[in-house]
């Protein structure tokens, strides 16, 4: 995982306090990917698991999710909470599709 500051003159987190916020929160992500019949944008929230540095999801095999990321693996996301202090993880990243959840236990 790389770490980039939102913006300039804003603090960020740390590599630990970002991790510690994926792996304790009980938030949504917000999951953005283009449209595998228009090409555009779409928001998919969905509930995660953070480990080992990676974002874990399930969805059903006839999800409209599952359709645009199997023609487009480049999405982008968000996890951030609407309460004070205003925090946030935002991010793009190339997702990796295990069809066979036998798999994930080998």
């Amino acid at each position: 995982m790389k770490i980039f500051l939102a913006e300039k003159n804003v603090p960020g987190m740390t590599r630990e306090e970002i991790v510690n916020f994926l792996e304790k929160g009980r938030m949504i992500l917000r999951l953005g990917t283009l449209d595998s019949t228009t090409g555009g944008p779409v928001i998919h929230p969905v509930w995660y698991y953070f480990a080992y540095d990676r974002f874990f999801f399930f969805t059903d095999k006839d999800a409209s999710k599952l359709r645009n990321v199997k023609r487009e693996s480049a999405v982008y996301f968000t996890i951030d909470i609407d309460t004070r202090p205003y925090i946030g993880v935002r991010g793009k990243a190339l997702l990796v599709l295990f069809l066979n959840p036998k798999r994930l236990s080998n």
